[in-house]
């Protein structure tokens, strides 16, 4: 349960450092702790990451003068009717830029709690593709051939 807590906590600023991909597949590669409770430990951790993104987005787009003018030319009313699908399409594939999309979400009048759960169900289901696949194979492919600092993590 600790490990599936530090995992969690050590998401949240995946979303600007990109390891929780990583981290699914070493652990779903492993077989040693289960594939399904990590990938929610990540997608959960993430999540909280993004919805702080999305509160503190407006702040960081005031900051850089590139993100503000890009903000302007958005046409915020043809997007506010599509946030939803592309949120969880950015949530799922990371196209487009899941990051990106909760910063500017606030702007387009996209709420904190469908925000989070959109991110919540799409991350949980990226991230257990990623930990279960290699969970799957892991029998075949093993882990001997992963240095034992990174093995010695989980």
């Amino acid at each position: 349960m600790v490990f599936f807590l530090v995992t969690c906590v050590a998401m949240v600023p995946s979303p600007f450092l990109a390891y929780g991909e990583a981290w699914c597949i070493l652990v779903g590669l492993d077989g040693s702790r289960s594939w399904m409770a990590t990938a929610f430990a990540v997608a959960l951790g993430q999540t909280i990451g993004f919805g702080l993104i999305y509160v503190f987005g407006s702040q960081l787009i005031g900051r850089i003068a590139r993100l503000r003018r890009a903000l302007d030319t958005l046409d915020v009313e043809r997007f506010r009717e599509k946030a939803p699908w592309f949120l969880a399409l950015g949530a799922l594939t990371g196209v487009p830029p899941h990051l990106a999309m909760c910063a500017v979400a606030p702007a387009v009048g996209v709420q904190l709690g469908r925000l989070m759960a959109l991110t919540l169900v799409m991350r949980s289901i990226r991230f257990g593709v990623l930990a279960g696949a290699p969970n799957r194979f892991s029998a075949y492919f093993g882990t001997d051939w992963l240095p034992t600092w990174l093995t010695d993590l989980i």
